[in-house]
């Protein structure tokens, strides 16, 4: 019951944090914390507020705008415009330039990262005040290095969605995301560059590295292979191919498996099935969105995918009849239905498949044609029906399309394609989402401001001259 009262004590101070720029309520000195090594851990274990659950409605530590700001799917004029629709939902939807989150009050992509970076943070204040001593070491390096990857991850998610793109010439001057490192809500909130924010990131990663197991106990909990897996996908994100390569082919090194779906789907669920389940072969490290306010966004019910992306799938390839169900005949359309979490939840966290396509492109980008092609077609041949043949190419300008085009297929509502937009564009990629709504059509530029998303007005108006981000 300790533990109980010490995570809802917790979870508590956090929600209040929210509401007052995370933290700024001082702790009495009567509230019980964890202060054993065993209670830290169970802390950490709260894999409702620290990976997510798809019954809550503020579910987990990515923001979902990484999911719903992306061109993959579309909402029918008839949702957008319906009663059920909010404004904040019409806002985001069309990249709103002003009052995007209009008067809600918690924004969850914002407010749900905060609070695992929370625990995390309390986590290594306590642990702080424990010794390390032989008989309790592996428990002890369990419990800092998953609240460093913890944090890590939290971190990163909201760099993609409240920082500016990273780039290198400039991201020593820009603004990037809020690093709260102390448990001490005391502290004042103030933005660190965007290549502060990085370089947190990298390094907590880094020292969470020789601590975390080969093999987690679950797979809500943080592993080597998901710190490589994280920095792999970090660096990606700034194009920093030769790290990015480096920790992708560390992660497959220590954990490979893919699913073949040609014999894990000998024959196709029935359309109201979500096929994959939670925690499968090819999950590292198990994560999904927040939900509220956008969850409508990303719902069955209402989103469906994109027509263009739904026909570049070859019939022969499994995914086409896997990840999607068929909502109406007339016209034919179609929604998602392949979140490795086995709900509606986006499933943002660390796989292999990812790895293997983080691994490909960096060979392609370093002209290592032979490596690239093994990993793409290791990759297809595991879900592609009987009879697929290799893809080949000795043009290492086509192999790299082939890879990005794959990976946006077997990627759809990871969270990543909002990264690959943002970063892609920086290298002339020329990728323009598009909605069209009512008959009016908007879209995003190359160099729009919106990739990044506003900070929710109520954390600035507690941090009186923390600046806004420009739409």
């Amino acid at each position: 019951m300790k533990i109980i009262y010490s995570i809802i004590i917790i979870i508590a101070i956090v929600s209040s944090a929210c509401k007052k720029s995370f933290l700024d309520v001082k702790p009495k000195d009567e509230l019980i914390v964890p202060e054993s090594l065993p209670e830290l851990q169970e802390l950490l274990d709260n894999d409702r507020l620290m990976n997510g659950y798809s019954g809550s409605s503020v579910s987990g530590p990515t923001p979902a705008l990484l999911v719903v700001g992306t061109d993959d799917y579309y909402i029918p004029d008839n949702f957008y415009n319906g009663s059920t629709f909010k404004d904040v939902q019409r806002n985001i939807y069309i990249w709103a330039k002003e009052n995007v989150y209009g008067v809600t009050p918690i924004i969850y992509d914002w407010d749900a990262p905060y609070q695992a970076i929370f625990i995390a943070n309390a986590a290594l204040k306590q642990l702080s005040k424990i010794d390390r001593t032989s008989s309790v070491a592996n428990l002890w390096d369990n419990i800092k290095g998953s609240s460093l990857f913890y944090r890590a991850f939290a971190f990163y998610g909201l760099s993609q969605a409240f920082a500016p793109p990273y780039e290198k010439s400039n991201a020593a001057t820009e603004s990037g995301i809020i690093l709260r490192t102390d448990a001490d809500i005391s502290v004042p909130s103030t933005r660190a560059t965007v290549k502060e924010t990085y370089d947190r990131i990298i390094e907590d990663l880094l020292e969470a590295l020789p601590m975390l197991p080969l093999k987690p106990l679950y797979k809500t909990r943080p592993s080597k292979p998901a710190a490589f897996a994280l920095l792999a996908r970090t660096y990606l994100s700034m194009r920093d191919y030769d790290n990015a390569l480096k920790y992708s082919d560390s992660c497959l090194k220590l954990y490979d498996t893919l699913i073949d779906y040609k014999v894990n789907f000998s024959s196709i669920p029935p359309a109201s099935v979500y096929p994959f389940e939670r925690f499968n072969a090819e999950v590292i490290f198990h994560s999904i969105s927040a939900r509220q306010p956008v969850d409508l966004l990303f719902t069955p019910a209402y989103a469906r995918i994109d027509s263009t992306l739904f026909s570049s799938y070859d019939s022969s390839d499994l995914r086409k009849e896997i990840y999607f169900r068929v909502r109406e005949s007339n016209p034919m359309t179609y929604s998602y239905r392949g979140s490795y979490d086995n709900t509606s939840s986006p499933f943002t966290g660390l796989a292999t498949d990812e790895m293997y396509l983080i691994r490909a492109e960096c060979y392609a980008r370093k002209n290592d044609i032979e490596a690239a092609l093994s990993d793409l077609n290791n990759l297809l041949r595991n879900r592609w029906k009987i009879g697929y043949t290799d893809y080949f190419s000795s043009n290492p300008t086509e192999v790299l399309n082939k890879i990005l085009i794959e990976r946006r297929k077997e990627l759809i509502y990871r969270g990543t394609r909002w990264m690959d937009i943002r970063r892609l564009n920086k290298e002339g990629a020329n990728i323009i989402p598009k909605r069209k709504v009512n008959g009016q059509e908007y879209s995003l530029a190359v160099d729009d401001l919106r990739y990044t998303w506003p900070i929710p007005n109520y954390v600035l108006a507690f941090n009186p001259g923390m600046q806004q981000n420009p739409r």
